[in-house]
């Protein structure tokens, strides 16, 4: 029985120290705003429906489906590209000139 009254006394003064100092900052509804605080200024606005275009932007990683190493097939110097990154190759056309031998 001691057991029960203590919880009981332990959870009502654990009541009151919760709710008294919520309590405390409460204040009447009608009651003015203190005389060194002035009334926040702010602004309306009227919203109207209208149509707005959706637009996604996605962040993404690509990976590769294997692993290559590139090699150079030719010893030199690169003097010239004729072709442009991604675009498509011809067959037969010469895409690079180069200066061979060491120097």
């Amino acid at each position: 029985m001691k057991f029960r009254n203590f919880h009981l006394a332990a959870a009502s003064a654990l009541s009151v120290v919760l709710v008294v100092p919520i309590l405390s900052g409460c204040e009447p509804a009608n009651s003015q705003p203190h005389a060194g605080m002035r009334l926040p200024e702010v602004a309306v606005v009227t919203v109207q429906p209208q149509s707005v275009p959706a637009t996604f932007e996605y962040i993404g990683q690509t990976a590769g489906s294997r692993e290559v190493e590139v090699r150079a097939r030719v010893t030199g110097i690169v003097l010239k590209r004729n072709y442009r990154e991604g675009a498509a190759g011809r067959a037969g056309a010469v895409d690079v000139h180069h200066r061979s031998g060491a120097l």
